[in-house]
Formats: C-alpha cells, sequence, structure tokens
C-alpha cells in the first residue's frame, strides 16, 4: 500500500504563504499539501515530473477530495504554483522537492525490487544444486601460471565548465537547471552561490546539487517583492472597478488595459537592461527580472466569463530596485524619528 512521509520541516514559511495566499487556517493548507501528495503518487515520475496531466486535471482532483469545503480550487492551485509547492515547465509541471518529501518511499521500492531478484536468483540456484550432476572422467590437473587480477578502469568523472568563478557544473546539469527554471532564474542562481562561496570561502562536492537544495529558495525568496506586487496591482484594478460603478466589460478592458500601458511606460528598459529567452525584461546590474506574468480576467471572451484567465506581463522591481527603495523607506523613517525627537 503505498504511503507519503510528512516532514516536520513542511511546518515553516512557505506553509504560512500557503494558507495566507488561500485564505484558510493551517490545518486545511497542511491537508490539501497531503492530497497534492496522494495524487502524486499516482501521477508524478520518481522527480515529480507530471507530463500526463495538467493543473486543470489537480483541480478536479482536489474538488472531488473537498467534501463540503468552500474554497476555489482553481485559487488554491494557482496559490500551490505562486508559493513554489509546484514548478511549471514547457512539458508539463513538478511537484516541488517531491525527491526530497517521498525519498523514503522510493527506496522502499528499490529495497523490494532488490530483495526480490535476491530470492528468484537464490531459488533458481536451489533448484540447480538440486539436479543430479553428469558424471564425467576427471581431467589430469595441470598448474597454471596465476595471472595477476586486473584492476577496474575506474569510473569517468563529468567534464565540469566554470559557469562563474566558483561555480562549476556539467552542461547537463545546466541544462536542465534552464530547463526547470528558466536561462535568467538560472543564472542568478549561479550568480547567488557563487557569491556565497567566494565571501565564505565554502566549498561543495557538487554545485548543482548545493543549487536544488537551497539556492532556489534563496533566489525565489529575495524575488517575492515582485510577485507580491503584481498581486497588489490586481487588487488595485479590481478596486477600481468597484467604485468607479463601471458595469461594461467594454469601458473596464479601455480602464484595465490604460492602467497596463502607464505601468509599462514607467518601467522602461534603462542602460545594461535585457531581453531574456523567455521574453521578460531583465535587469543588467542584478540580472533578475522587472516582469513578471500574472492572471487577469478575459474581458474579451464572449460569453464573459469569470473563471477564464489570460496571461499578462507586468513591471516589477528587479531585487537591486527593491533594496534601494527599502534603504530609501527606512532612511526616511529615520529622518521621520529624528523630527519628532526635536520637537
Amino acid at each position: 500500500m503505498p504511503w507519503i512521509s510528512v516532514h516536520q520541516e513542511v511546518d515553516g514559511t512557505k506553509l504560512r504563504r500557503l494558507y495566507r495566499a488561500i485564505g484558510c487556517s493551517k490545518f486545511e493548507a497542511l491537508g490539501i499539501l497531503n492530497f497534492l501528495w496522494f495524487w502524486g503518487m499516482k501521477n508524478a515520475d520518481e522527480t515529480g515530473l507530471v507530463k500526463d496531466a495538467d493543473l486543470e486535471v489537480l483541480s478536479r482532483y482536489l474538488y472531488g477530495c473537498g467534501e463540503d469545503c468552500q474554497l476555489d480550487m482553481g485559487k488554491v492551485v494557482q496559490a500551490l504554483v505562486d508559493t513554489g509547492w509546484i514548478d511549471v515547465v514547457a512539458d508539463g509541471f513538478y511537484i516541488h522537492d517531491w525527491d526530497t518529501w517521498q525519498e523514503q518511499w522510493y527506496k522502499l521500492q528499490k529495497n523490494r525490487r532488490l530483495d526480490a531478484e535476491r530470492k528468484r536468483k537464490a531459488r533458481q540456484m536451489e533448484r540447480e544444486a538440486a539436479k543430479p550432476a553428469p558424471k564425467t572422467p576427471e581431467p589430469e590437473q595441470m598448474e597454471l601460471p596465476v595471472e595477476p587480477e586486473a584492476k577496474r578502469p575506474a569510473k569517468p568523472k563529468p567534464d565540469k565548465k566554470s559557469y562563474a568563478e566558483f561555480v562549476k557544473m556539467s552542461e547537463a546539469n545546466y541544462d536542465r537547471l534552464v530547463k526547470l527554471y528558466g536561462k535568467a532564474f538560472a543564472d542568478a542562481c549561479i550568480v547567488e552561490l557563487d557569491n556565497y562561496k567566494g565571501a565564505r570561502g565554502k566549498t561543495y562536492k557538487d554545485d548543482y546539487r548545493a543549487i536544488l537544495c537551497w539556492v532556489v529558495d534563496r533566489v525565489k525568496e529575495k524575488n517575492r517583492a515582485c510577485f507580491s506586487r503584481a498581486q497588489a496591482n490586481l487588487r488595485r484594478l479590481k478596486k477600481i472597478r468597484s467604485e468607479s460603478g463601471v458595469s461594461r466589460m467594454g469601458e473596464f478592458d479601455g480602464l484595465l488595459q490604460g492602467v497596463v500601458r502607464q505601468a509599462q511606460a514607467a518601467n522602461q528598459p534603462e542602460n545594461g537592461d535585457y531581453y531574456d529567452d523567455e521574453g521578460f525584461l531583465v535587469c543588467g546590474n542584478c540580472h533578475t527580472r522587472r516582469q513578471v506574468e500574472v492572471n487577469m480576467p478575459d474581458l474579451k471572451a464572449v460569453p464573459f466569463d469569470p473563471k477564464k484567465k489570460v496571461r499578462v506581463k507586468m513591471p516589477v522591481s528587479c531585487r537591486c530596485r527593491a533594496e534601494r527603495r527599502k534603504q530609501e523607506e527606512q532612511m526616511l523613517m529615520q529622518d521621520r524619528k529624528c523630527g519628532q525627537h526635536k520637537r
């Protein structure tokens, strides 16, 4: 009977972001993760890749599991993607850290297969030993020269390429990072690990594994402000619609497009900025994206369906601009405190 492992490390910041994004309790969020992993036992491979199903199939599965639940499962699945529990790629999506959470289950399956193969060979040897051996004349024994045992050739190590001053990995591992997270994000992870190793003198046996273990989560955490800002823009647009009394879809569509054009005009490429392979604007200084894709209602659909969404690129702050804004806010707060003390 299949089973899943629930680690104590699950109860952390990612779980907190999940139940806040859904608008439910921590207990409900942990239950949703368990049903996600139940579904993954039948639909994901050992690496967590789901090829034969999409997010809509997962949403319908959660609808079937959530009896008497008032949550919108489409919003739940999108929250799993936004908070990093699901990683969307070109040919499907990954259940994040699946090989870590369910490592014990796959080890058990491997040990069972090896044990079954060992028992099968033992039974075969017992049957062969029970057969009577044919009598053959014993040949004259001759002493043969003892030849020294040949040494087993060493396993060739994969050639590693230098992608930064302190970061090396094979081209296959780099291509896998690009396939999982995109070229801009993979390069940002390499820069993060290179700075960490250069500043602290750390060394790793495998830089690729180090990136998967902790660098990916750190880079996502630093870029979390970009996603929060995009979600705030959506909430602001909904508030504008409710307060302005716009009822016709055409008028609201024009208002929405006007807000998007104003935001894009305020976030034009500067010196050193460039576009990555996926068409996103990337900062030339910190090499993090200045744009993010968000779900917005498709107001041109006829008939109008509030559940139908389209992906729109919205401008956001890159890491260096977010840090500069944070420093400016801190300096402003200090100036205000100094002014209050003078009074």
